[in-house]
């Protein structure tokens, strides 16, 4: 991936490839956009949640419509958008740019580890893919 916005910290990246609850969340909100709740029901952590999203590995879908600017009155705002905290849980997030740089690796990853090794050496101790065994006569 060449993207110029994903940091080049190649410790903080390795730190997080590392670092399995952040690659079970990239996995897990790779398959479909899950809301909040869903992660929680997934056996995350809001503690693991805040940190994928400090660490922008995911964000928020979309924004608010409280978050939306306007002229109105907080006040009025909040009697209008009901509650808060059932608002947040249903909100739906995505993989980042930095999540979706994991994704990548991690893929690839796991197609390198599926591929079969065609040099690899027998119990023997020879390489029999390249080399065959003289008949001894």
């Amino acid at each position: 991936m060449d993207d110029p916005s994903i940091p080049l910290d190649h410790n903080a990246i390795a730190g997080l490839l590392s670092d399995p609850v952040m690659t079970r969340m990239v996995t897990a909100v790779n398959l479909a956009s899950l809301s909040i709740l869903e992660l929680l029901e997934y056996g995350f952590t809001r503690k693991d949640i805040s940190r994928a999203m400090a660490k922008e590995v995911i964000e928020f879908d979309k924004p608010l419509a409280s978050e939306m600017p306007s002229g109105r009155d907080i006040v009025s705002q909040i009697l209008e958008t009901g509650d808060h905290y059932f608002e947040f849980l249903s909100r739906k997030v995505r993989l980042a740019k930095l999540g979706l740089f994991m994704l990548e690796i991690t893929e690839a990853d796991e197609d390198l580890a599926n591929t079969p090794q065609r040099d690899a050496v027998q119990p023997g101790g020879e390489d029999t893919l390249f080399h065959q065994r003289a008949p001894y006569v």
